[in-house]
């Protein structure tokens, strides 16, 4: 069994001063930081061999495939956020996929749901993955879960993971830590 990257949603929408989630009225402690951790991992992914998998929420532009994200939280509607074909929807240009990565466009926190990942890791030999990106208490934690339900592995970079509540931040790291994953600094994964 093989590693893979899972970068989670690292798109214009979280990562640029006038992303959706900006003009919603968060920001990401440390995003600099954050987007620097995800490069090294990367760098270290394509060093290893490892295939790197990018994440990123995207809706129709009707948002008919929304669910309860846009029904409780309208003013995602209303900003166009996460729109298909929009900005918001792009990867941020420093960590735009490379030949060879796979998007995997999803609805939902959890990108198992509905996208084809757990068998795309599958065919791939894939056993286990390193988690980064945005936001740690939401689709960081939701990806982790979905992995670990799915008997996949999951390591997850501390440092390398942001939120806009660094008290839910650090709470979420720890119930990864003590129920669905390894949590370490991106030095140490790398290390290991």
């Amino acid at each position: 069994m093989t590693t893979a990257l899972l970068l989670v949603d690292l798109q214009n929408a979280f990562c640029l001063p006038d992303g959706s989630f900006a003009r919603r009225g968060f920001t990401i402690e440390n995003l600099d930081g954050v987007l620097a951790g995800c490069l090294r991992l990367r760098e270290a992914a394509a060093a290893r061999a490892w295939d790197v998998l990018l994440t990123r929420l995207v809706y129709d532009p009707d948002y008919s495939d929304a669910g309860l994200l846009v029904a409780d939280q309208p003013m995602i509607r209303e900003l166009g956020a996460y729109a298909a074909g929009g900005r918001d929807a792009e990867i941020v240009r420093a960590l735009a996929p490379r030949s060879g990565d796979v998007v995997i466009d999803k609805t939902r926190y959890d990108p198992f749901l509905g996208t084809g990942l757990e068998s795309l890791l599958r065919r791939r030999g894939v056993g286990s993955i390193v988690v980064a990106g945005l936001l740690t208490n939401v689709c960081v934690e939701s990806t982790v879960r979905g992995a670990y339900d799915r008997d996949f592995r999951a390591a997850v970079a501390s440092d390398a993971t942001g939120s806009y509540d660094p008290a839910l931040h650090h709470a979420a790291l720890s119930t990864m830590a003590r129920h669905f994953a390894r949590v370490a600094a991106v030095a140490q994964l790398i290390e290991s």
